[in-house]
């Protein structure tokens, strides 16, 4: 999961950072540029990330017991 900023909000964080000495800034660049885990790890093959549902039946069967399995529910509330 990422987030991304706005150039607004990147505006503020460089406001704050003016303030920290040339030692802070040098650290700060290093650790913004190193590599983090999740933009080294592998991107997973498509299909791995589509096509989980594995069923025999065809989509009319899945959707029929799909309707037949709903329950209308019709509760009157006695004041």
């Amino acid at each position: 999961m990422s987030l991304t900023l706005t150039y607004n909000a990147i505006d503020k964080y460089f406001g704050f950072m003016k303030y920290l000495d040339f030692e802070s800034k040098q650290k700060m660049i290093h650790r913004l540029s190193e590599p983090t885990k999740s933009e080294t790890k592998q991107p997973k093959a498509i299909q791995e990330l589509f096509g989980a549902w594995d069923d025999e039946r065809d989509s009319y069967e899945i959707i029929s017991e799909i309707k037949e399995a709903r329950v209308n529910k019709i509760e009157t509330i006695v004041f």
